[in-house]
């Protein structure tokens, strides 16, 4: 069920509003489908991915549109994962525990996840009609199903590639690091798109690898003037 003691699934989120206000009536947890389940860092914490069954009512009458959303979960533990639950749409249900814990848990015909959070936030609601997935097939975002493209191309670039790391308390992969080697070349990075972009930075570099900060290209401090433009936007200076 994904209602305990009159509580919505959605109100055991800490930023309700985020779906209450595009929402008359949210849909149950139990119908949603999951599409991607990430886990990360050393706590741990751990990503849904999301898809609702229906769109919000509040701002379309298209209802073949799909609306996705994420799901961060902070302070995770008793975390299980075994097969592939989010294949053939797990049956899925939010718990809230006696111990203010909430629990997670989902299963399917090819496998099955369960887990225990303090809080969970809701984050990146995205709407899919016709016309927004044509032009999201022109956006590529940084997320976990880009990493095999790049450590396909980073190996037909000549890199041996390579997982290092010892397992985290839960077993999972969250401590290890990306790597990737070409003659005396040694790349190091927490997933394999900051791989690629280590790569494509010796890439136009190389010719330079035993001077100091090899790595350096010269130019205007980018960094500091996007941050600078962004906090004029955040303040409403634009």
């Amino acid at each position: 069920m994904s209602e305990i003691n009159n509580i919505h699934w959605v109100d055991l989120s800490q930023n309700p509003y985020s779906i209450r206000s595009q929402y008359k009536n949210p849909p149950e947890f139990s119908e949603v489908k999951i599409n991607e389940i990430s886990v990360q860092g050393e706590t741990p914490s751990v990503i849904l991915d999301v898809e609702l069954p229906r769109a919000p009512d509040k701002y379309t009458n298209d209802q073949t549109a799909i609306y996705s959303i994420t799901l961060q979960l902070w302070e995770v533990s008793d975390l299980s994962i075994k097969g592939f639950p989010t294949k053939k749409e797990p049956k899925v249900e939010i718990l809230k525990q006696q111990d203010s814990l909430i629990s997670f848990k989902g299963m399917s015909v090819f496998g099955s996840f369960s887990m225990t959070c303090k809080s969970f936030l809701i984050m990146d609601n995205n709407l899919f009609t016709e016309e927004h997935d044509k032009t999201n097939r022109r956006t590529l975002f940084t997320y976990p199903n880009v990493w095999n493209t790049c450590l396909l191309l980073l190996q037909q670039s000549g890199f041996d590639l390579e997982l290092s790391g010892k397992p985290d308390p839960h077993g999972n992969s969250t401590h290890t690091s990306w790597n990737a080697h070409k003659n005396e070349l040694r790349l190091k990075a927490s997933n394999p798109i900051e791989l690629l972009g280590l790569a494509k930075i010796h890439e136009e570099t190389e010719t330079v690898m035993d001077k100091e900060y090899w790595w350096r290209i010269e130019g205007p401090d980018l960094v500091t003037k996007l941050s600078k433009d962004w906090e004029r936007k955040a303040k409403g200076l634009n």
